[in-house]
């Protein structure tokens, strides 16, 4: 089933709001730059990154996020176990926040520069 634009900005814009001046942080005793999937103190899995969380926001499951770890949102959104059927408009868009989040901004600031993207003609 295909998401529109509209709910998958919305949803990126809704997560930004609970949390506009969080600074991702990837676990400390791990290499990649971001992840999707943490555990939580309890061992459970949890969203991590800002794009991980709206990915399961829009119905993608933890286990199968984690199972992709280090792949960008296009490689991620097409995977078997995600499948998340995204335009092409809205993945650069995801793009460009993930970029900006790992790069140390807030996720408000990520929110801006993934708003460009998706503008951009």
């Amino acid at each position: 089933m295909s998401i529109s634009d509209t709910e998958v900005m919305d949803t990126l814009r809704a997560v930004v709001a609970e949390k506009p001046d969080f600074v991702y942080e990837p676990p400390a005793d791990d290499d990649e730059d971001c992840r999707y999937v943490h555990e939580d103190e309890h061992g459970r899995k949890v969203p991590g990154c800002l794009v991980g969380h709206v990915f399961n926001r829009l119905g993608a499951s933890l286990d199968a996020l984690s199972l992709v770890e280090g792949y960008g949102p296009t490689v991620v959104a097409e995977d078997r176990g995600v499948r998340l059927d995204l335009s092409g408009r809205v993945l650069l868009a995801l793009f460009e926040a993930q970029k900006v989040q790992d790069r140390g901004a807030t996720w408000s600031e990520a929110l801006v520069e993934a708003e460009k993207e998706f503008e951009r003609p």
